[in-house]
């Protein structure tokens, strides 16, 4: 079935992280305005600072994800 999911917060932390290498991509940082919006409305300087704020209950495997994006 298109669009369905066994675990919707999982895909939803990785359409974050998708979002967050796209933006790495085009503006050269990781470093997201609090306030970022993506043309597609997602909150991207939110998810940035709720990652951030959470950093010492990350998954590793979350953490060297999000330490790997250069």
């Amino acid at each position: 079935m298109d669009g369905w999911v066994w675990d919707a917060l999982a895909a939803a932390w990785d359409e974050g992280f998708a979002h967050l290498t796209a933006y790495v991509q085009a503006e050269g940082s990781a470093r997201v305005p609090q306030r970022h919006r993506t043309a597609d409305g997602f909150r991207l300087g939110t998810w940035v600072g709720s990652q951030r704020s959470k950093q010492d209950r990350l998954s590793g495997d979350r953490r060297k994800r999000l330490e790997a994006v250069d």
